[in-house]
């Protein structure tokens, strides 16, 4: 997987389509940044982008055919909550996913996905934004225009953000080869 890193990025997402020619077209590409200063939810929304969170997106391509856009398109945002929800129930929690894109515990948002695709040549391009409150202090979380939270502030401890990421990417990786090979297309 071709990984970039960045202490400070406008969007992971954003990066990646702007940046396109430099990602690897016939595999993963993950977009990782310390902190976004213009992070993006479903349909235009702010996503707050603090240091001492998780904020990637994962890029991969796919054939285009109409099949595919009708079938497939359509479920990477549940697949991204779901692999999502593997690794927090790894770590304890117990995390539920309210549909189309967020992941709570206890009813507070702690993650979000937004899924983004356009088309090139034979190619469906996809990028799988994912941010996710890891060490956010309680203070910055009653900032949020909405109930949320933080594995830190359910836990207690401070968490390794890179460890988290290289975890996620391995199981978001998997499940979306499975997934893509079921798809048969």
């Amino acid at each position: 997987m071709k990984i970039f890193h960045f202490k400070k990025i406008d969007s992971t997402n954003t990066w990646a389509k702007q940046n396109r020619n430099q990602l690897d077209w016939e595999g993963f590409s993950c977009i990782w940044a310390d902190e976004q200063t213009k992070g993006k939810g479903r349909l235009g929304r702010v996503w707050l982008s603090p240091k001492g969170n998780l904020y990637f997106s994962i890029f991969f391509t796919i054939p285009n055919s109409t099949a595919i856009k009708l079938s497939i398109l359509p479920f990477f945002s549940e697949l991204a909550s779901k692999s999502c929800e593997k690794l927090l129930q790894k770590y304890g929690f117990t995390p539920q996913i309210k549909k189309p894109n967020d992941l709570l515990i206890k009813e507070k948002k702690v993650a979000g996905v937004l899924t983004e695709t356009w088309e090139e040549k034979e190619k469906i391009a996809v990028v799988i934004g994912i941010g996710l409150n890891v060490n956010t202090e309680k203070e910055f979380l009653q900032l949020i225009d909405q109930p949320a939270t933080s594995l830190k502030e359910e836990s207690g401890k401070e968490w390794d953000i890179k460890k988290i990421l290289f975890e996620i990417l391995e199981i978001l990786q998997k499940d979306i080869v499975s997934f893509l090979d079921a798809a048969k297309y």
